[in-house]
């Protein structure tokens, strides 16, 4: 049987996971409708890239909204 630590554990993985599906929602939706404001995508990206170590398919998508926008690519935006 799972220990407690065990289960935690997975809880917490899969909290993160939600974190990060939440968030990729929100640069979608702000990077679509709201593309220039660019102060907030920018908070979302750096949170979802660097905190959540998110990625998936939002660096190309990311890569594309800074580029139409005219956006120097951040020192924390790793394309690996």
């Amino acid at each position: 049987k799972d220990s407690t630590k065990d289960r935690l554990d997975k809880i917490e993985s899969n909290q993160r996971k939600s974190e990060r599906d939440l968030v990729r929602t929100q640069m979608l939706i702000m990077m679509n409708h709201y593309p220039e404001s660019t102060l907030e995508i920018m908070k979302l990206a750096e949170h979802y890239f660097v905190d959540l170590e998110g990625d998936w398919y939002m660096t190309s998508l990311f890569n594309k909204w800074m580029e139409k926008n005219g956006i120097g690519k951040p020192e924390w935006f790793k394309e690996d």
